[in-house]
């Protein structure tokens, strides 16, 4: 199993690559305290085993992808700083195993 990289403080930039979407075995992406914007890809919820998604502090814009409602393994779903006029939240009905969410 892939357990996935912890960027953490490292002063990343740019948009999250939708080719993490390709490693189907990350458990868990760890991108906080960075500088990262634009639009999360949809892609990102195609990730059939991921456990956590970490992404405060950063300079996203737009919403959560509708995609991030089929997680069925997510525990821990930490985001802030989506930017824009209105911003939704994809159902979370099929995330049973979803014990955080900030």
């Amino acid at each position: 199993m892939f357990g996935g990289q912890v960027l953490k403080s490292q002063n990343l930039q740019g948009s999250p690559p939708p080719e993490l979407a390709k490693l189907p075995y990350l458990q868990e992406i760890t991108v906080e305290f960075n500088q990262l914007s634009g639009v999360l890809p949809p892609e990102l919820g195609n990730l059939p085993s991921i456990e956590r998604i970490l992404l405060c502090s950063n300079n996203f814009t737009g919403e959560l992808p509708q995609t991030f409602a089929g997680f069925t393994t997510l525990k821990d779903l930490r985001i802030s700083d989506l930017n824009g006029t209105a911003t939704t939240f994809p159902p979370l009905s099929d995330m049973r195993n979803l014990k955080t969410l900030n």
